[in-house]
């Protein structure tokens, strides 16, 4: 649904705003390596 969509959009740029613009992240398997530290936290 629509709504569903913006929700799932809003997500992934919070998670893109506060964790992967501030960690180095040199490529996609160390993005998914972070991610369950980064959704814990």
């Amino acid at each position: 649904s629509p709504q569903s969509n913006g929700m799932a959009e809003a997500f992934v740029r919070t998670l893109k705003r506060d964790y992967v613009r501030v960690n180095p992240t040199p490529d996609a398997r160390t993005v998914i390596a972070q991610l369950p530290r980064w959704l814990n936290h």
